[in-house]
């Protein structure tokens, strides 16, 4: 028997702007020697944070993802995941995008 909508748990989280700027500055990785600098792929983010691709690509592209998915990602990055970095999808914790009156 499936669950009604109304009664369906309402889980996962989306990467804030603030936590996919905080990410993106770690795969740049920046601890590499001038040279040798490259973003990370996918696969290789998959790899170090025991995730699979896909769901990495979830995470970067902001749809939503368990949070423990986030907060692997984050550790294997060497990044503290802290309440500002995601947020539950539906809410307002993140501000939208100002609206333009064309009228």
């Amino acid at each position: 028997l499936a669950p009604s909508p109304a009664m369906a748990r309402n889980r996962g989280v989306i990467l804030t702007e603030q936590g996919r700027q905080k990410l993106e500055l770690a795969i740049q990785n920046p601890a590499a020697p001038e040279g040798e600098r490259r973003r990370l792929s996918i696969e290789e983010l998959a790899h170090r944070a025991n995730l699979d691709p896909g769901t990495v690509s979830k995470i970067l592209g902001r749809e939503k993802v368990d949070r423990g998915s986030l907060e692997s990602l984050f550790r294997a990055m060497g990044l503290e995941l802290t309440t500002s970095d995601f947020t539950k999808p539906g809410s307002q914790t993140e501000p939208s995008a100002p609206t333009i009156d064309l009228e």
